[in-house]
């Protein structure tokens, strides 16, 4: 309709035919209050789709100790799967404030196996979250541990098979803070105690963080 109001005034004008002035100003009107009700609507329509755009924008943080650096390579492969879809920091577990923790949507926590245990600095984070602070938000655990393989000894890989690891404990923690956990705990490795990582860790933490966003 709109378009054939606007083609109408057209013919009129290039054909140089004469016209009532009463349904030239009745089409022109007309034409002006269609266009600026459809300028309107897609002004309207997108404000929508960018305040869309802005909900599924995320802020996710991933916060770790590390004692060689293991955990520290692993934490900053996971931040960056999570950028794939979210904004994301990565923040060590001795400089991370209660603050940061609770105003991000994602909370993800790592740290090295340490005596079958999480790092003091990463139970000290845990402890300062308060009760329920982690409600409605998801959380997700893993943690650095030596490949079974390269341990020496039949009862000393048992010991540390039935010991477990921090990224289990981490996670319990996360959930009794009110937290939903996103993913199963995991573990990625190492190949004795100072390191390196085994390889290909740094890219199937790549792909776990890819699969928390």
């Amino acid at each position: 309709m709109f378009t054939a109001k606007i083609n109408v005034l057209n013919t009129w004008y290039l054909s140089g035919e004469t016209y009532n002035t009463t349904d030239f100003v009745r089409i022109t009107w007309s034409a002006r209050a269609e266009y600026k009700t459809r300028i309107s609507k897609f002004a309207i329509l997108q404000i929508q789709q960018s305040s869309s755009k802005e909900v599924t924008t995320l802020q996710a943080i991933v916060i770790y100790d590390s004692v060689f650096g293991n955990t520290e390579k692993i934490a900053q492969s996971i931040a960056a799967g999570l950028r794939t879809a979210h904004e994301a920091q990565c923040l060590r577990a001795s400089s991370v404030s209660v603050a940061q923790i609770t105003s991000a949507d994602i909370i993800v926590m790592g740290s090295p196996t340490r005596s079958f245990r999480a790092t003091p600095a990463t139970h000290s984070v845990l402890e300062s979250i308060p009760s329920a602070a982690l409600q409605n938000k998801k959380v997700a655990a893993f943690d650095t541990r030596l490949l079974m393989t390269g341990v020496k000894g039949f009862l000393f890989r048992k010991i540390i098979d039935k010991g477990g690891y921090a990224a289990p404990i981490i996670a319990s923690a996360l959930e009794s803070k009110a937290g939903a956990l996103a993913l199963p705990a995991e573990g990625f490795f190492v190949k004795g105690e100072e390191g390196p990582l085994v390889d290909g860790e740094l890219e199937r933490a790549s792909d776990w963080g890819k699969k928390l966003a």
